[in-house]
């Protein structure tokens, strides 16, 4: 019986200390929208910052005009690599609202990890899972 009691405790302590992570995905032609209020310091994010999984060896910025400061206020409103030159396959848009940046029809190539971008380079938001499904034909256009 105490052995019982043991591993009931020993369940219970990690089910109480588990974590999921949080994912996000959408259809293909749908927005994107990423909630800044999901993560810890949200609120201080100046962009996103994003991996992809087609280009892990790259990441690609965008910081919000309304919010950057600095050196990286010239950068603001494009998708840029890391060396600050602007992306030019990205054909989408992002849009900085409030709590949330919304990322305009997606498409298979937007998956990846996100993160929040803050002034300070060492500070990273928590990695967030972004998928892309195909779009059922039976259902509406965006």
């Amino acid at each position: 019986m105490r052995t019982l009691s043991s591993i009931l405790f020993c369940f219970l302590v990690a089910y109480v200390f588990c974590e999921t992570e949080i994912t996000a995905g959408e259809p293909e032609g749908e927005n994107f929208t990423y909630h800044f209020d999901w993560f810890d310091g949200g609120d201080n994010a100046i962009g996103l910052k994003r991996e992809l999984y087609s280009d892990y060896d790259n990441f690609q910025f965008f910081y919000f005009c309304e919010k950057t400061k600095g050196e990286n206020k010239k950068k603001c409103g494009a998708w840029v690599d890391e060396k600050g030159t602007i992306i030019k396959s990205v054909n989408n848009k992002l849009a900085y609202k409030g709590k949330e940046a919304v990322l305009s029809k997606v498409v298979k190539n937007d998956a990846g990890n996100y993160y929040s971008l803050f002034e300070d380079p060492k500070k990273e938001s928590t990695r967030l899972p972004f998928r892309v499904s195909e779009r059922n034909p039976s259902w509406p256009k965006p």
